[in-house]
């Protein structure tokens, strides 16, 4: 999936620290965004709902994600992006399972390379993915929302927390 970016929408970058993976470049990197980007963004990938994106080069530590918003986005060209076609799957299950230590481990037997380990897409795609019953992966999906939700609220109220409230 090569959708390139001629409407000029935002950048994010993937990123092995955020739990959907993806972040607002500017956010990531700060002044520094200008700096790490090409002049513009017009020749990298679309990302849109459902879709997955990842790092060749870093999906080894987890550097994957999923746009879960309705908003597109642009990616750098260099990254993998694809979406699932097989209505047996939810894409988020998918992400999921590729985030889960099976699912890295997974990628780490299928990354090669001398200096670096990269992960090609014809080699993410012999990853088996468990095949359960789409109730059971709405679930997963479901408790995961619920659990980061919550640890966002977490964030929220330490990143405003006062020692002597009043």
């Amino acid at each position: 999936m090569n959708v390139k970016n001629n409407e000029g929408v935002s950048t994010i970058t993937i990123s092995n620290k955020e739990f959907y993976g993806i972040v607002l470049g500017s956010e990531y990197w700060g002044v520094n965004f200008d700096s790490v980007t090409s002049e513009n963004n017009f020749d990298y990938k679309i990302i849109s709902k459902n879709q997955i994106a990842y790092n060749p080069s870093r999906a080894n530590v987890g550097s994957i994600g999923i746009n879960v918003t309705n908003n597109s986005y642009s990616v750098s060209k260099m990254y993998i992006t694809f979406e699932i076609y097989n209505p047996e799957y939810l894409p988020e299950y998918v992400y999921l399972f590729l985030k889960s230590s099976e699912g890295i481990e997974e990628i780490r037997t299928r990354s090669f390379g001398a200096v670096r380990q990269i992960l090609r897409f014809e080699d993410l795609t012999k990853i088996t993915i468990p095949k359960i019953p789409l109730s059971e992966q709405n679930r997963i999906c479901h408790n995961a929302r619920n659990k980061y939700k919550r640890f966002i609220d977490a964030k929220k109220e330490l990143e405003s927390f006062e020692v002597f409230d009043s």
